[in-house]
């Protein structure tokens, strides 16, 4: 009986990151089809004013997308160090004091290196780069429709 939920809950998860990453890539696809073909004009009550508001909501609903996808990969890296860390923390308590072999890797740690690793194992390490992309990206896409829009007013001077 466990074994069929785990394996429905596979398969849940699965269709769920499809799903995601089909919604998302739709919605950058029609984003980058609007941007392609659409002319820049002035805005004000036009059509053109219609798109390009259409255009920043789904901009927001791929902000959402991306940040959905990153929490989503962020509680599993996380729910894996939790449970590797677990692991790990309850081979090395019962050896403190004494040196232990790990016998995956062949490595002999000392009892200061085992009081070091049981230490980090408390400290919580942020990954600094991950955030700056999604930033960038954002702000480079934004900066582009901001272009294609005053290209508009320029060319009108």
């Amino acid at each position: 009986m466990e074994k069929r939920s785990l394996l429905a809950y596979e398969h849940y998860r699965e269709s769920e990151q499809r799903f995601e990453y089909f919604i998302l890539g739709l919605s950058v696809a029609l984003v980058a089809y609007v941007a392609q073909s659409a002319k820049p004009e002035r805005l004000g009550l036009s059509p053109y004013t219609l798109t390009l508001l259409s255009v920043l909501l789904i901009v927001a609903s791929i902000i959402f997308g991306f940040t959905r996808i990153a929490l989503m990969i962020l509680a599993k890296r996380l729910n894996h160090d939790i449970l590797h860390l677990g692991e790990k923390r309850g081979q090395l308590v019962p050896a403190r004091g004494t040196s232990v072999l790990n016998r995956d890797s062949g490595e002999q740690l000392t009892p200061k290196q085992i009081e070091q690793e049981l230490n980090e194992m408390v400290v919580a390490r942020m990954r600094r780069y991950y955030p700056w992309r999604n930033w960038l990206l954002l702000a480079g896409f934004l900066g582009l429709l901001l272009a294609k829009v005053l290209g508009a007013y320029f060319r009108a001077m």
